[in-house]
Protein backbone atom coordinates (compact mmCIF):
# COMPACT_ATOMS: atom_id res chain seq x y z
CA UNK A 1 0.00 0.00 0.00
CA UNK A 2 1.32 3.64 -1.22
CA UNK A 3 0.89 6.90 0.64
CA UNK A 4 -2.62 9.06 0.39
CA UNK A 5 -2.47 11.69 -2.67
CA UNK A 6 -5.19 14.13 -2.90
CA UNK A 7 -6.00 15.54 -5.96
CA UNK A 8 -8.55 18.47 -6.63
CA UNK A 9 -12.39 17.27 -8.13
CA UNK A 10 -11.86 19.76 -10.83
CA UNK A 11 -8.95 17.28 -11.77
CA UNK A 12 -10.19 13.64 -10.90
CA UNK A 13 -13.91 14.26 -11.68
CA UNK A 14 -17.23 14.15 -9.90
CA UNK A 15 -17.33 10.52 -10.50
CA UNK A 16 -14.38 10.14 -8.83
CA UNK A 17 -15.82 12.49 -5.46
CA UNK A 18 -18.70 10.32 -6.15
CA UNK A 19 -17.23 7.23 -5.12
CA UNK A 20 -15.37 8.25 -2.10
CA UNK A 21 -18.51 10.52 -0.98
CA UNK A 22 -20.13 6.76 -0.99
CA UNK A 23 -18.17 4.54 0.15
CA UNK A 24 -17.32 7.23 3.13
CA UNK A 25 -20.54 7.88 3.79
CA UNK A 26 -21.30 4.12 3.90
CA UNK A 27 -22.10 3.42 7.81
CA UNK A 28 -23.23 7.56 8.47
CA UNK A 29 -26.16 8.10 11.16
CA UNK A 30 -28.31 9.22 7.83
CA UNK A 31 -28.66 7.06 5.20
CA UNK A 32 -27.02 9.12 2.20
CA UNK A 33 -27.49 6.73 -0.94
CA UNK A 34 -27.00 9.21 -3.98
CA UNK A 35 -27.02 8.44 -7.62
CA UNK A 36 -24.08 10.19 -9.46
CA UNK A 37 -26.66 13.01 -11.19
CA UNK A 38 -28.30 13.30 -7.69
CA UNK A 39 -25.07 14.06 -6.29
CA UNK A 40 -23.88 16.45 -8.27
CA UNK A 41 -27.23 18.66 -8.03
CA UNK A 42 -27.44 18.52 -4.41
CA UNK A 43 -23.70 19.19 -3.73
CA UNK A 44 -21.90 20.87 -6.73
CA UNK A 45 -25.72 22.51 -7.30
CA UNK A 46 -28.00 23.70 -3.97
CA UNK A 47 -25.03 23.41 -1.45
CA UNK A 48 -22.85 25.21 -4.05
CA UNK A 49 -19.38 23.08 -3.30
CA UNK A 50 -16.65 23.98 -5.92
CA UNK A 51 -14.98 21.32 -8.09
CA UNK A 52 -11.65 23.58 -7.35
CA UNK A 53 -12.15 23.78 -3.92
CA UNK A 54 -12.96 20.15 -3.56
CA UNK A 55 -10.64 17.40 -3.08
CA UNK A 56 -10.06 13.56 -3.41
CA UNK A 57 -8.20 11.45 -1.28
CA UNK A 58 -6.59 8.29 -3.43
CA UNK A 59 -5.11 5.16 -2.09
CA UNK A 60 -3.04 3.14 -4.23
CA UNK A 61 -5.56 5.32 -7.26
CA UNK A 62 -8.75 4.08 -5.82
CA UNK A 63 -10.88 7.33 -3.84
CA UNK A 64 -10.67 6.80 -0.49
CA UNK A 65 -11.48 10.12 1.23
CA UNK A 66 -13.26 13.42 0.13
CA UNK A 67 -13.24 17.16 1.52
CA UNK A 68 -16.37 19.08 -0.01
CA UNK A 69 -15.69 23.22 -0.45
CA UNK A 70 -17.55 26.21 -1.69
CA UNK A 71 -16.35 29.83 -1.00
CA UNK A 72 -18.72 32.45 -0.57
CA UNK A 73 -19.37 35.54 1.71
CA UNK A 74 -20.43 34.49 5.63
CA UNK A 75 -21.56 37.18 8.06
CA UNK A 76 -19.86 40.12 6.13
CA UNK A 77 -16.02 37.94 5.44
CA UNK A 78 -14.92 35.59 2.88
CA UNK A 79 -15.90 32.02 3.95
CA UNK A 80 -14.50 28.38 2.73
CA UNK A 81 -17.74 26.13 3.86
CA UNK A 82 -16.60 22.48 4.28
CA UNK A 83 -20.13 20.89 3.06
CA UNK A 84 -18.65 17.54 3.54
CA UNK A 85 -15.77 15.10 4.69
CA UNK A 86 -15.78 11.54 4.59
CA UNK A 87 -13.46 8.69 4.66
CA UNK A 88 -14.01 5.02 3.61
CA UNK A 89 -14.34 3.07 6.78
CA UNK A 90 -11.76 0.68 6.20
CA UNK A 91 -9.23 3.63 5.59
CA UNK A 92 -10.04 5.62 9.04
CA UNK A 93 -7.17 6.24 11.19
CA UNK A 94 -4.50 5.01 8.63
CA UNK A 95 -2.17 6.98 6.79
CA UNK A 96 -3.31 10.33 7.84
CA UNK A 97 -6.03 10.78 4.87
CA UNK A 98 -8.52 13.01 7.50
CA UNK A 99 -4.84 15.36 7.88
CA UNK A 100 -4.20 15.23 4.45
CA UNK A 101 -7.76 16.61 3.08
CA UNK A 102 -7.80 19.40 6.18
CA UNK A 103 -4.60 20.64 5.33
CA UNK A 104 -5.30 20.79 1.13
CA UNK A 105 -8.97 22.27 2.63
CA UNK A 106 -7.02 25.07 4.42
CA UNK A 107 -4.80 25.80 1.53
CA UNK A 108 -7.67 26.10 -0.71
CA UNK A 109 -9.19 29.03 1.81
CA UNK A 110 -6.16 30.61 2.03
CA UNK A 111 -5.87 30.24 -2.08
CA UNK A 112 -9.68 31.61 -2.26
CA UNK A 113 -8.78 34.46 -0.25
CA UNK A 114 -11.14 33.85 2.74
CA UNK A 115 -10.70 34.61 6.05
CA UNK A 116 -12.95 31.75 7.77
CA UNK A 117 -14.22 28.04 7.51
CA UNK A 118 -17.37 27.41 7.64
CA UNK A 119 -18.53 23.44 8.52
CA UNK A 120 -21.54 21.46 10.41
CA UNK A 121 -21.44 18.59 12.57
CA UNK A 122 -24.38 16.83 13.82
CA UNK A 123 -24.21 17.16 17.61
CA UNK A 124 -22.82 13.46 18.94
CA UNK A 125 -20.55 12.71 15.85
CA UNK A 126 -17.71 12.37 18.04
CA UNK A 127 -15.44 10.66 15.31
CA UNK A 128 -15.62 13.95 13.28
CA UNK A 129 -15.02 16.34 16.13
CA UNK A 130 -11.53 13.97 17.04
CA UNK A 131 -10.37 14.19 13.78
CA UNK A 132 -10.81 18.29 13.16
CA UNK A 133 -7.96 19.92 14.60
CA UNK A 134 -9.45 21.72 17.88
CA UNK A 135 -6.97 24.38 18.56
CA UNK A 136 -8.46 26.35 15.16
CA UNK A 137 -12.20 25.88 15.54
CA UNK A 138 -14.55 27.50 17.94
CA UNK A 139 -17.75 26.27 18.24
CA UNK A 140 -20.55 28.36 17.09
CA UNK A 141 -24.06 26.89 18.13
CA UNK A 142 -25.07 22.94 18.07
CA UNK A 143 -26.98 21.19 15.21
CA UNK A 144 -28.91 18.08 16.06
CA UNK A 145 -29.89 15.02 13.90
CA UNK A 146 -33.75 14.78 14.48
CA UNK A 147 -36.13 12.57 13.40
CA UNK A 148 -37.93 12.93 10.41
CA UNK A 149 -41.41 12.65 10.93
CA UNK A 150 -44.32 10.57 8.19
CA UNK A 151 -46.39 12.44 6.23
CA UNK A 152 -50.01 11.17 6.68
Amino acid sequence: MTGVVVRPVSELGIAACHAAFTRGFADYAVPLELSLEQFEQRFFGVECNAPERSHVALVDGAPVGVILGGARPFAGAPTLRMGAMAIAPEHRGRLGISDALFERHLASARAAGCSQLWLEVIEGNARALRVLPPARLQRVRAAALLPARRRP
